[in-house]
């Protein structure tokens, strides 16, 4: 989770503090980190209270609360407009997925796009219809003779009406005195309903005249065949029409016709009532899924809710941390501006440049302990080259700063800023024809941990440290630390070290020999920092090994004859005459 934090730069509230204050400020971070920076806040916070840092820090309290305030009313707003967004961005979701629920149309408009040819499938009846095979000479001979039996019945029904209507009407007229009573008699010929059978195409009305459907067949050549007429007269039987023979050839037409009319209208609301229930299933699980899209985004919407409100919460609290603590925010950003600190969350992270700073204040301290030595920051009496204006790349050469470059840098890279930075300050550097290699070696094992020799033994790797580089950057240091293992380590990892293991001198004077090897350097030193005899050694094939003293010795005494370097001891509290006798 990330905000930002006011900023306060502008109020003008800047440590002003004292070389002792900043030698105890160092100290207690190096020492203690978070809590030792807290501890130094609380003290000098107190110290400064009556006097102008103390109104001040007065004023910085109040900008500090009225940007807190403001940074608080923006981030709410920012957050109730990202809420507003989201919330239109769902309804406008939950809208396109409403416009696409499932249409459930009317009969009416579903008759328009039913497949009629479809219908022919699955029923018997209409089955034979569709999958009709080409006639055979037997049934087209059949067929022929309906037809011929048609024309004739059709025009004997045509003289008989003829005969009736122009001579036995008139004539029963005129016998009875007057017109006879017409609207009883039976009309004898039978007119088709369709065209002349066998000429056309067998057109269906459906659906109350809603949909007509031409099948492609006339139903007398449909009759002429076999299955068909058979299938028909079985059904016309199980509907109490009467046998075959009971019926004349047009009123089986007319009765097949309506019979195929029957079963289409059967099959389309069949298919219908099947599409319509399709339809309606589909807008159910459209229903459904909208439901559970609903409740998904209201559940969405809770959890950003939730989400913003511990945001703000969470900003709230620093603000208020800040706010009651703006002597700790001042020292972090002093800190963190001569870049002696980092922040990683609410972790607070020394740098490098921090341990640096902090092995400067040990030498410093342990060469003004010595007897008749003076405290000569910077000096040499050993002038190796000549000198050259550069950047500063540790914080040893600042005793060598030219003011005047480091000022114009200063206003250059911050003219609002009347503070210098670490990486405005410009450095008289001496080079020099020689160049040194110094190889550190510290006892991490186990028994360092007595009478705080570790301790101890990281001062020292400080001291020693900044007695190398205060005459020249650019001679190289490297430093093992050892116990069981050896490896290679920087200030930050010697500083963070605790103690375990056995002691392998052996190793670090084998990996120190490596790396003496691999050095082109003039000069070549080595200081072994340790409390007692070796109790593991490295064989050959490079496996760290816990055995005897003897053997470990013998190793360690091997390591040692064969180093090409000047070898410095530093023994703490040894304990073992053979130790020191070796």
């Amino acid at each position: 989770m990330e905000f930002t934090l006011p900023d306060c730069t502008q109020v003008g509230v800047r440590l002003d503090l004292d070389p002792w204050e900043e030698e105890r400020l160092l100290l207690s971070v190096a020492r203690d980190g978070r809590q030792g920076l807290e501890r130094f806040s609380a003290e000098y916070g107190e110290r400064h209270t009556g006097d102008d840092f103390g109104e001040r820090l007065r004023q910085y309290r109040e900008r500090l609360d009225e940007q807190a305030a403001r940074v608080l009313e923006d981030r709410r707003h920012n957050l109730d407009r990202e809420a507003e967004e989201q919330v239109m961005e769902r309804t406008r979701a939950l809208e396109e997925f409403r416009g696409q629920r499932p249409h459930i149309m009317a009969d009416t408009e579903r008759v328009e796009i039913i497949d009629l040819e479809g219908l022919l499938v699955g029923d018997d009846l209409l089955a034979l219809v569709r999958d009709r095979p080409p006639l055979t000479r037997w049934e087209r001979f059949q067929s022929l003779l309906l037809r011929i039996r048609l024309a004739l019945r059709r025009l004997l029904d045509g003289f008989l009406n003829l005969f009736l209507d122009r001579c036995l009407y008139p004539f029963l007229d005129r016998v009875r005195g007057g017109p006879s009573r017409r609207g009883g008699r039976r009309n004898i010929a039978r007119k088709p309903r369709h065209a002349p059978h066998g000429r056309g195409r067998l057109s269906l009305t459906l659906m109350g005249g809603r949909m007509k459907y031409s099948i492609g067949a006339s139903v007398t050549d449909l009759l002429a065949r076999p299955d068909f007429r058979k299938r028909v007269l079985s059904e016309l039987r199980d509907r109490g029409a009467g046998a075959e023979g009971s019926l004349d050839p047009a009123a089986l037409e007319d009765m097949t016709e309506e019979l195929l009319r029957q079963h289409m209208e059967a099959n389309l609301r069949k298919e219908l009532r099947r599409n319509r229930e399709e339809e309606e299933e589909r807008a159910r699980e459209h229903e459904r899924k909208e439901k559970t899209l609903r409740e998904g985004f209201h559940r969405e919407g809770q959890k950003i809710e939730r989400l913003h409100q511990r945001e703000l919460e969470e900003l709230r609290k620093r603000l208020g941390e800040r706010m009651r603590d703006p002597v700790k925010d001042l020292v972090e950003r002093h800190l963190m501006e001569l870049g002696f600190i980092e922040r990683d969350g609410e972790r607070v992270i020394p740098t490098t440049a921090l341990l640096e700073r902090f092995a400067d204040l040990i030498f410093h301290r342990e060469l003004a302990a010595l007897p008749d030595t003076g405290t000569r920051t910077g000096h040499s009496d050993l002038t190796l080259g000549i000198y050259e204006k550069a950047r500063m790349r540790s914080v040893y050469e600042e005793s060598r700063m030219d003011i005047v470059s480091s000022l114009v840098n200063a206003r250059i890279n911050h003219p609002r800023d009347r503070h210098i930075e670490a990486g405005d300050i410009i450095v008289h550097r001496e080079e020099s024809a020689l160049s040194t290699h110094v190889v550190i070696m510290v006892d991490l094992s186990s028994s360092m941990e007595e009478n705080r020799r570790l301790e101890a033994a990281k001062r020292t790797v400080m001291a020693l440290y900044r007695a190398v580089k205060r005459k020249r950057e650019r001679d190289r240091i490297d430093i093992i630390g050892f116990e069981t293992r050896v490896s290679l380590m920087d200030l930050m990892a010697v500083w963070n070290a605790e103690p375990r293991g056995f002691t392998n001198i052996g190793g670090a004077l084998r990996n120190a020999r490596l790396l003496f090897e691999d050095s082109k350097a003039d000069v070549k030193m080595a200081y072994l920092i340790t409390d007692g005899l070796p109790e593991a050694y490295t064989d050959s094939e490079g496996r760290e090994v816990a055995g005897e003293v003897a053997v470990c010795l013998d190793h360690a005494l091997k390591e040692a004859g064969m180093l090409n370097a000047h070898l410095t001891m530093i023994l703490l509290e040894p304990g073992e005459e053979r130790y020191i006798e070796a």
